[in-house]
């Protein structure tokens, strides 16, 4: 305010909704499924960004890795960063990849990224901050329900409409939990998909 008293107004990047849709049937999640060597009755947790520390993508790792005994999950990290951290993620990732249990998958973006959140149940976005996530808005186009941190515009809609679930920044434990309610067939609810249209196509 020392240098502008004007009007300020939020903006969002937005996706296109037309493109970002839901899985137009049963067979095409299963068909991407059996492409990607999924089991079909795994319940799906896709997050997707940078490699990059905010994005928190070692933690989410650590945290599946604690749960990795427990059957019926499977992780699909998507994304690209420098080759120090990749290495990192692919080291702290290999129980589960040994396992069958988790795929680091390359950068993608357009038809190929959509294929991940349509062989998805829930996408996960777990980054310390974010301004507007492209990332969520595709996944609300889809119609994923998002586990989220309380960061950036979209973890404010999920909470004005009580949609998807919001998780806190660093409790960890708190995001085991949480995982463990999804697995235990307490998928939370995807925002409706006309609301989210409305804001951020």
């Amino acid at each position: 305010r020392r240098v502008y008293s004007g009007r300020i107004e939020k903006f969002t990047m937005g996706c296109d909704f037309d493109f970002w849709v839901p899985v137009p049937s049963k067979e095409l999640k299963m068909s991407i499924r059996d492409e990607l060597n999924i089991p079909q009755e795994k319940t799906i947790f896709l997050a997707s960004g940078n490699f990059i520390p905010r994005k928190q993508f070692d933690k989410l790792i650590e945290v599946f890795n604690g749960i990795q005994d427990r059957k019926g999950f499977f992780l699909i990290i998507a994304g690209h960063g420098d080759d120090a951290y990749t290495r990192m993620l692919e080291l702290l990732a290999a129980p589960l990849t040994k396992q069958g249990k988790a795929l680091l998958y390359p950068y993608v973006r357009g038809e190929g990224l959509r294929n991940l959140y349509w062989a998805s149940d829930i996408f996960i976005s777990a980054a310390t901050d974010e301004g507007g996530p492209v990332t969520v808005m595709e996944a609300m186009g889809c119609g994923l329900p998002v586990l989220s941190t309380p960061v950036g515009e979209t973890a404010e809609r999920m909470k004005k409409h009580e949609a998807g679930r919001l998780i806190p920044n660093k409790n960890y434990d708190e995001w085991t939990k949480s995982v463990l309610e999804i697995l235990n067939n307490k998928l939370p609810k995807a925002i409706d998909i006309p609301i989210a249209r409305d804001v951020y196509n």
